[in-house]
């Protein structure tokens, strides 16, 4: 409605900046929605579809914002990280080398890119708990003695917060 309004008031840029915002909230909600039928797939044992939800929503990233340091974090569902539900479904798979990678590219992405949003409003704020308690989460508790985690573990501790 304040987009409409802008635009009555001849106030293009302040109509532009609400149907940005307002693409934004349709965004979130619609990747939400998205990680939730993941989330569902994984439940009924429905792995490769889990995956492909999962998959769809940095799909959906790239086509959207193209590049994410512009924005804030599109993939942190309130079901959690999507690196992590994706990682998540590889151990119930069984398969523990592609868990691993996908929770080095979140490692990855929340030790390089997200202190770039503590300058934003907030969204870098406790970079560092936010990722130990990612990692530290029970679903992992298989991997922990693995050396690639152990190394995941070392630089979340070691980052600046």
């Amino acid at each position: 409605m304040q987009a409409y309004i802008s635009h009555d008031d001849k106030n293009y840029a302040d109509e532009a900046e609400h149907c940005k915002r307002d693409i934004f909230y349709h965004y979130q909600a619609m990747f939400c929605s998205i990680a939730q039928l993941g989330e569902a797939y994984r439940h009924m044992q429905k792995y490769d579809d889990a995956l492909k939800q999962f998959e769809m929503i940095f799909d959906l990233i790239s086509v959207i914002g193209n590049d994410e340091a512009i924005m804030p974090p599109l993939h942190f569902r309130e079901r959690g990280d999507v690196h992590s539900l994706i990682a998540h479904t590889y151990i119930e798979m069984g398969d523990t080398k592609k868990a691993l990678e996908r929770l080095e590219k979140m490692v990855d992405y929340d030790t390089t890119i997200l202190p770039h949003f503590k300058s934003k409003g907030g969204w870098g704020d406790g970079i560092k708990q936010k990722l130990l308690k990612k990692l530290n989460d029970v679903k992992f508790e298989n991997l922990k003695n693995e050396e690639r985690f152990i190394v995941m573990m070392n630089r979340a501790a070691a980052m600046d917060d």
